[in-house]
Order: C-alpha cells, then structure tokens, then sequence
C-alpha cells in the first residue's frame, strides 16, 4: 500500500509541478499586461500544494520531492527560458 502511495503522489505532484512551472515560465517569457497575476497565482498553487502533502501525507514527501524536482527539471531543459 505504501508503493502505491508513493507512486500516486509523484504523480499528482509531477503533474501539477508541469503545469504551474510551464505556466511560471511562459508568464515570464510573454511579459503581457498583468503578467504577475498568473505567475502569483501558480506560485500560490505550488506553496499550497506543499503545504497540503505536508499535511495529508508527511510521510510520503520525498515523492512529492521526487514529482516537483522532475517537473522542474523537464521545464529547465525545454529550453523556452531566454
């Protein structure tokens, strides 16, 4: 049970670490109009995201590491960021 736990949290957490850091990142590169209200509210969702495993699951956050830092790194290495 503690395998699939795991494995569920990377998940959830690499998904969500994919979006909010492609969003973080193109809000940066576009710099429109009001560009700082999408890039606060992905930091927003991000913090939030890690206070909530912190709460739910304090037992399973080096998944939720293991999900957000691959999320990250994936984004890095896209080479959008100019």
């Amino acid at each position: 049970m503690q395998i699939i736990l795991f494995i569920v949290v990377a998940f959830i957490s690499f998904i969500i670490g994919i979006i909010g850091f492609a969003q973080i990142i193109g809000s940066l590169r576009k710099r429109q109009k009001n560009f700082m209200l999408p890039l606060l509210i992905w930091l927003a969702i991000l913090v939030g995201e890690f206070f909530l495993a912190r709460l739910i699951i304090l037992d399973s956050m080096n998944a939720f590491y293991i999900g957000t830092g691959i999320s990250f790194v994936i984004i890095l290495l896209q080479k959008k960021i100019e």
